[in-house]
């Protein structure tokens, strides 16, 4: 179903090829935006682009790579005459104990969840000045959980950096709505190909000390809120939603 919710939006959405990132990019552009998608994998973005039809293009991009993020950016302008809201979706989640993870581990998580985030914004932000644009990213309740989730420290401390770095730029940018979107267990891909001996190690864990919904909420509901969130003629600094438990 299609709207004009967002009619003559520029929109560029990274982390577009799946998951989440896809499913914001269908629901946008089916809101009436014009949208340039961009991911690492190619032939998924292709993918991505295909079902997302009219109004949308894509653009080759890896957001650990500083010049990458300049230049899709600077594409994504040309392409679609200006930029009015970028929504970053990348998120990496690398399981295993604190001890277990070295400079490798915390540098890719941080380079993709994190910087990634800053340097595609620092990039965009002449743009988003010009249009009083507005900014997307999405961190996770995880960071809420007290205590921390077993098996997943290097992620949660890089959403908690991103939700710091968010509030940095609101406070530096205050022209710029800038939105944290804090996600509850989410059904993706990237869920559905997650390795049996991962889930079967930590998950029961996570159970034990009343972590977990039991479900997994529809990557289109996230998709859904974002729509909201640039469609509305205020700025939602920050935003939560996470899956009815299951009884």
């Amino acid at each position: 179903m299609t709207s004009s919710r967002l009619e003559g939006r520029r929109v560029l959405i990274l982390g577009a090829s799946a998951g989440i990132g896809k499913a914001t990019s269908l629901a946008v552009v089916a809101a009436g935006a014009r949208v340039a998608l961009a991911a690492r994998r190619l032939e998924l973005l292709e993918s991505a682009v295909a079902d997302a039809g009219a109004g949308s293009l894509g653009f080759v991009c890896d957001v650990r790579d500083p010049a990458a993020c300049e230049r899709v950016v600077d594409d994504s302008v040309a392409a679609l005459g200006g930029l009015d809201a970028v929504v970053y979706a990348p998120g990496l989640t690398l399981f295993g104990d604190i001890e277990e993870m070295g400079l490798a581990e915390w540098s890719e998580t941080f380079e993709t969840n994190v910087f990634g985030a800053s340097l595609i914004t620092r990039a965009a932000l002449p743009h988003l000045q010009s249009a009083r644009g507005k900014v997307i990213y999405f961190s996770s309740f995880s960071i809420n959980d007290r205590p921390p989730r077993a098996g997943m420290s290097v992620y949660v401390a890089s959403k908690v950096a991103l939700e710091s770095m968010a509030q940095a730029w609101q406070g530096e940018h205050p022209n710029i709505g800038f939105t944290t979107i804090t996600i509850g267990d989410t059904l993706t891909e990237k869920s559905e190909v997650t390795p049996t001996e991962v889930v079967a190690k930590w998950v029961p864990r996570w159970e034990a000390v009343g972590l977990g919904s039991g479900r997994l909420m529809d990557a289109d509901s996230v998709a859904e809120q974002v729509v909201n969130i640039l469609s509305s003629r205020e700025t939602v600094r920050q935003l939560a939603i996470t899956p009815v438990r299951s009884e």
